[in-house]
């Protein structure tokens, strides 16, 4: 949401006359596009937004295709480019602008947690396998290669040519650096404007129903305290329980040539350690999907930059998500594999690294964030 008032700040205040940059029309731009798409986030399933898919790809194609224009157009030449200061200030820039290491220990810290960000999809992943009509493990890994091949692509274009463009003066959002005048960038941040707001549903459904399960699981603990297994085992609703996702069983076998298949042999819905199953009230439904889009719409308001927020949540959840918890996962259940004990200490040294180095790098980058928690969006223009 910060980036979405980032895009669509420049275009309001072209369209109105009047400036929107400062704090109060940022989160009244912020509440109104919440409060319009605010039905699409009490969506269940991932197939009820599967237009997304369409929008998001058309969006990102305008964008790279407008950052490459301009930095070709203008490659190698003096230009004019803009950084918001709460209104857009001018800065002339040459062609020797252009810093290919970064200045300093903390600004690298500061940045890398965002090529994280990039690809953290993995809460998406399961929930998007529950829902093909085929799901298997061969079609469910060409996706995610497909999805990270085509944003590879997309990151290398826009991060290259936008730096060629802005050179030291480029902004956590590059489109930040562009005239609010200028049409064809404007089509660009409407478009990604779209994409980046209709994606809130889509992190609001996993977070809804993660947030269920935590939920539930201190709920059914003080139930289990009060009463039998048996009688909490009635307390399951099979109507409501509907609203989570299934989770399918598969049988791998061979067939006559040897080649491996997977047969899908039974599904389930996901229950808790007594046997009950995690159904989901409407009014649970709606206070949790309002607390989750309430919560993103209050920080969105009060942080200016998205630099700080894709630091934050580069820096804990996506090293979480993408090194900490899959390290631990699999040092529990590393006993239970049948691989050879010198396979196994050769694993388990190399994953005991990664989960000393990630976790280090996660704690100096978090405090690294809250020293640098009002970051300006852009860097500040040079004094003539």
């Amino acid at each position: 949401m910060v980036l979405f008032a980032d895009l669509l700040t420049p275009v309001v205040s072209e369209l109105t006359g009047q400036e929107f940059g400062d704090m109060g029309g940022r989160s009244l731009i912020i509440c109104t596009a919440v409060l319009l798409t605010l039905p699409l986030s009490f969506q269940k399933t991932l197939h009820r937004l599967r237009f997304m898919t369409k929008l998001s790809f058309g969006a990102v194609c305008v964008v790279v295709a407008v950052v490459i224009y301009h930095a070709v157009r203008v490659f190698g030449r003096s230009h004019t480019v803009y950084v918001d200061a709460g209104h857009q200030v001018p800065v002339d820039v040459g062609d020797d602008t252009i810093y290919f290491w970064p200045q300093s220990a903390q600004e690298f810290l500061y940045a890398f947690p965002i090529f994280g960000v990039s690809y953290l999809c993995h809460f998406n992943v399961l929930p998007l396998h529950m829902e093909f009509m085929i799901p298997t493990r061969v079609r469910t890994r060409r996706v995610i290669t497909h999805a990270i091949g085509i944003s590879t692509v997309a990151y290398v274009g826009i991060g290259v040519c936008g730096f060629a463009y802005a050179g030291k003066t480029t902004c956590g959002n590059i489109l930040l650096n562009f005239s609010k005048s200028d049409v064809s960038v404007n089509v660009a941040r409407c478009a990604l404007s779209c994409t980046v707001l209709c994606n809130l549903p889509l992190f609001t459904l996993p977070c809804r129903s993660n947030l269920h399960k935590l939920l539930c699981l201190g709920k059914c603990r003080r139930a289990t305290d009060a009463s039998s297994p048996s009688q909490d085992a009635s307390l399951a609703a099979p109507s409501s329980a509907q609203s989570l996702h299934s989770v399918y069983v598969y049988e791998r076998s061979f067939d006559p040539n040897g080649l491996p298949t997977l047969l899908e042999v039974d599904q389930f819905m996901p229950r808790d350690e007594v046997g009950v199953a995690l159904a989901q009230s409407r009014l649970e439904f709606a206070l949790e999907t309002l607390g989750l889009v309430g919560s993103a719409t209050f920080f969105a308001c009060v942080v200016r930059s998205v630099m700080v927020v894709w630091s934050i949540m580069g820096s804990s959840a996506c090293y979480m998500i993408a090194y900490v918890l899959p390290t631990l996962m699999w040092l529990k259940l590393k006993p239970l594999m049948g691989s050879s004990a010198r396979s196994q200490l050769r694993t388990t040294i190399v994953s005991m690294a990664l989960l000393i180095t990630t976790s280090f790098l996660g704690v100096i980058c978090v405090v690294l964030t809250l020293i640098w928690i009002k970051h300006p969006p852009c860097p500040p223009a040079p004094v003539s």
